[in-house]
């Protein structure tokens, strides 16, 4: 009696390591560009207004971090700052927490005590892309570098209770 070999559990696994490596190449889809309007999704908690911050002599029209290359504080309104977005992407926002909504959220956050996390939605004009950029995730603590991280001004920003 002869056996036949049943191939089909062979060319699943192919066909899925197949899909894996075409989700894994293109899944994120393509980077925008300059000038692009996209939706942004973060998630922040109070501390993160006084928490994040970005270090550079880089700056985009009048957005830029709120200090300078070597550390030092510069004024800026709406400064930028690193987050990151839900789908895990670093991203250098200017305008999350000057929002109406979002400082709305973050003066009840403050005076309740609250430092529950919420997720932000907003809409992102892409003012381009930094190669290498100093960030840090606690005040006071040391800086960081990070590598082509995309940056943004902020528009229409709401948070989802």
């Amino acid at each position: 009696m002869t056996q036949q070999y049943d191939w089909r559990p062979w060319l699943v696994a192919g066909g899925a390591l197949v899909l894996a490596a075409l989700l894994l190449a293109f899944g994120r889809g393509h980077s925008a560009k300059m000038g692009d309007r996209t939706p942004v999704s973060i998630t922040v908690i109070p501390v993160d207004s006084i928490n994040l911050d970005c270090s550079s002599d880089l700056s985009f029209d009048s957005t830029r971090c709120a200090f300078d290359a070597h550390g030092k504080s510069q004024a800026v309104e709406k400064p930028l700052r690193p987050y990151v977005t839900t789908g895990r992407e670093l991203l250098l926002l200017s305008g999350v927490f000057e929002a109406p909504d979002v400082g709305e959220w973050l003066q009840k956050a403050r005076q309740t005590g609250s430092e529950a996390r919420v997720t932000v939605n907003c809409q992102a004009s892409v003012l381009g892309k930094v190669a290498s950029i100093r960030v840090r995730w606690q005040t006071g603590a040391g800086w960081g570098t990070e590598r082509d991280v995309p940056v943004a001004r902020v528009s229409d920003c709401r948070v989802v209770p």
